[in-house]
């Protein structure tokens, strides 16, 4: 056991000095090329070697106990911390100020940024675009465009609190705070605040508080509370206390019940028929 950590950890490093290697020459190159477009004085070469000498201090990954801390570098590790990073990937816990691709077996972290995040338990964006986030446990962007959330593990959420969200795939809720919202299937619960939902298909409930809904099938029930629902589709009963619905049907295979126009009330499922 001894010998295959000291592997790993061997292997670590030697990927982390690939990293900074590549790192250093990567902004060191973008640093030259803004001072020849923007025209601005690089200086000899002694003043030139302290500005690269800072851009790799800048750029390397410092391992404390496992853990590596950076300002704008990339690098792997037990966790990895840093202000700017285009590439991190952790045991535990993977976490940047401004990210951009986190992979964790743990938890993955972004303040904000463009960010693509694989986690084994939570991925969060703060304010950003989240362009993919697959999580064993919660997939939640605060504030943004959430472009594809799926969370696998049991009870698990898919959340956007305000901003564009394109797909929820949780297995437990998937929810919307305020916005847009194109598509949520969540095994259990569909949600939006307030705001106009394209499309919700729950294994349970499909609900949308005030704004538009385009369509809604849900397993169990479809409510839109103040709004407009054109289409409602659910098992046992669907509509709103305060809007319009412009074609509802509720039931499974049979009996079946169904209307056009609903306003301010619900539609229950018919009973089945006791037998003779």
């Amino acid at each position: 056991m001894p010998g295959r950590w000291l592997k790993i950890k061997k292997e670590g490093s030697m990927t982390n000095l690939a990293l900074f290697l590549l790192t250093t020459v990567y902004y060191s190159c973008l640093y030259i090329l803004w001072c020849t477009v923007c025209k601005k004085p690089i200086g000899g070469l002694k003043k030139c070697a302290k500005k690269l000498a800072l851009v790799a201090l800048l750029c390397a990954p410092f391992n404390i106990g496992g853990n590596v801390f950076t300002v704008i570098g990339n690098a792997e590790g037990k966790s990895v911390y840093s202000v700017f990073s285009l590439y991190q990937k952790a045991e535990v816990t993977a976490f940047a100020v401004v990210g951009w691709y986190q992979e964790s077996k743990l938890n993955a972290f972004a303040v904000t940024g463009i960010t693509f995040q694989k986690a084994g338990g939570d991925a969060i964006t703060g304010i950003g675009l989240a362009l993919y986030q697959k999580t064993g446990y919660d997939a939640v962007t605060f504030v943004g465009i959430s472009v594809y959330q799926k969370a696998d593990g049991d009870y698990s959420i898919a959340m956007t609190g305000a901003g564009l969200v394109l797909y929820q795939k949780p297995s437990y809720n998937a929810i919307t705070g305020l916005g847009l919202v194109l598509y949520q299937k969540p095994g259990h619960n569909a949600i939006t605040g307030i705001g106009l939902v394209l499309y919700q298909k729950p294994g349970h409930n499909a609900v949308t508080g005030i704004g538009l809904s385009v369509c809604q099938k849900a397993g169990n029930f479809a409510k839109t509370g103040l709004g407009i629902a054109g289409y409602q589709r659910a098992g046992t009963q669907a509509g709103g206390p305060i809007g319009i619905a412009f074609y509802q049907r509720v039931g499974g295979v049979a009996p079946t019940a169904d209307r056009a126009f609903g306003v301010a009330s619900t539609l229950y499922a018919p009973q089945p028929s006791a037998p003779h």
